[in-house]
């Protein structure tokens, strides 16, 4: 059962065939207490009819129409009271039995209501049927004496205690479930948000460093510049692709389920919803070396790529994408990077990645290529939160001659991938070779 019927949805053409099974078995459990009114007494028949078929009713219809359990319950408690009020005389013990279908019905709605409607209308319509619940027993209890009456209501008293005091819980653990959903969807959301943040500054420093080239050599190599351009184009197209796939993730499947559950045009067909993983490192390598940063290799063993499961190899893009930002930023411009992806030392159930970059061109300067008074982002902060989360551990520092190191260790699944990582397992090592020389 849902949360409180407030929340509506769309109803659709399943819903409408069960609320119509569900209309078509309270009118038979209604009906059925009137004929019986001719067997037994109409007071304890046509009340229990009435409970009965809307229990039946309000549970066959499913959530889509629980807006109707309100006014159900109120009707079946009303219906109640009234008999208890027009019974003219004391019911035999020969017709009593037949009121446990009202009492089943009564408490069973309590529960309902306490659980599912809104908080002001669960208060009165939970009081209404519980005070019609508690005092059916006087249609067998009217000759007693007056304290004998009020002392059988407060006993009967309790069965609609303990109806309002299971909805109650019910609705509680229901609310803890909703509260726990949204700090889940706002805790991915902002993982998406840190994720949409490292792509895009990928790319778009990959965009500055060719702007800046292009800049240097327009007079000199005009011809150079146009390369420069379609380069700067398909930086741009990426940082588009991951903002277009980020907002796709973040979109609520609620208001998908509202809509009858479609997916946005086109979504299947683009796979945009898919985070980059292992299989798309070559050519995110590829891009970077075509910046102009120097020499790229990766090293990834062909039986190691296919043992990353996806959700390893989406941090694995990420690791590898913040280190190779940080050294657009600031490493020198002639780097040699090398992206290894390892089996733990003597754990295979473990990945080490480990990307490195070694100046190569000694005439160059080790001023970052955008500035250095660019304050720090918290791409690593970020990534070390996500990489701790999957019980790995991330490290960076200097290396070697004006040289970074960024390794990332995660745990392997014993399982192999079934994801997109399994595209990588024709690569072993990958040289870029458009690298500066």
């Amino acid at each position: 059962m849902s949360g409180p019927i407030s929340e509506r949805t769309a109803p659709s053409g399943a819903s409408m065939v069960r609320f119509r099974a569900g209309l078509a078995a309270a009118g038979l459990l209604v009906l059925a207490g009137c004929v019986a009114a001719f067997l037994v007494s109409p007071f304890v028949s046509v009340p229990a009819g009435v409970a009965a078929g809307g229990l039946a009713g309000v549970l066959v219809a499913g959530p889509a129409h629980r807006t109707a359990l309100v006014p159900v319950v109120t009707v079946a408690a009303l219906v109640s009271l009234a008999a208890t009020i027009l019974v003219p005389e004391p019911l035999p013990p020969s017709v009593q039995w037949f009121g446990l279908f009202e009492l089943a019905g009564l408490l069973w709605l309590i529960v309902l209501v306490v659980r599912l409607a809104p908080a002001r209308q669960a208060v009165a319509v939970g009081l209404l049927a519980s005070a019609a619940q508690a005092t059916m027993i006087l249609r067998a209890v009217r000759g007693w004496s007056l304290l004998d009456q009020v002392g059988s209501v407060g006993f009967w008293a309790l069965g609609a205690v303990c109806a309002a005091l299971g909805g109650t819980y019910l609705r509680s653990l229901d609310s803890t479930r909703e509260r726990a959903v949204r700090e889940a969807r706002r805790t991915q959301r902002l993982a998406l948000a840190r994720d949409l943040h490292d792509f895009v500054a990928h790319d778009i420093s990959g965009i500055v460093v060719q702007a800046q080239a292009a800049r240097a050599v327009a007079a000199q190599r005009p011809e150079a510049v146009l390369d420069a351009l379609a380069r700067i184009e398909e930086a741009g197209l990426a940082a588009l692709s991951s903002m277009d796939r980020t907002v796709h993730m973040l979109h609520d499947p609620d208001e998908d389920s509202a809509e009858g559950g479609a997916e946005p045009p086109g979504a299947a067909d683009t796979g945009r919803a898919v985070a980059p993983g292992v299989a798309d490192l070559p050519e995110l390598l590829d891009r970077f070396a075509a910046g102009g940063s120097g020499p790229v290799r990766l090293h990834l063993p062909p039986d190691l790529a296919a043992a990353i499961p996806r959700e390893i190899g989406s941090t694995v893009h990420r690791v590898v994408v913040e280190a190779l930002t940080n050294v657009r930023r600031h490493a020198p411009l002639d780097s040699a990077v090398t992206v290894l992806l390892t089996r733990g030392d003597g754990d295979a159930s473990t990945l080490t990645v480990e990307i490195t970059n070694q100046r190569v061109g000694p005439g160059r300067t080790d001023a970052p290529v955008d500035g250095g008074e660019r304050r720090g982002g918290l791409g690593l902060v970020g990534l070390a939160e996500r990489v701790q989360a999957l019980g790995g551990t991330l490290s960076a520092g200097p290396y070697g001659r004006a040289g970074w190191r960024t390794t990332a260790v995660l745990p392997l699944s014993t399982g192999p991938s079934t994801g997109r990582a399994g595209r990588g397992d024709d690569r072993g090592d990958h040289p870029v070779t458009r690298g500066r020389e």
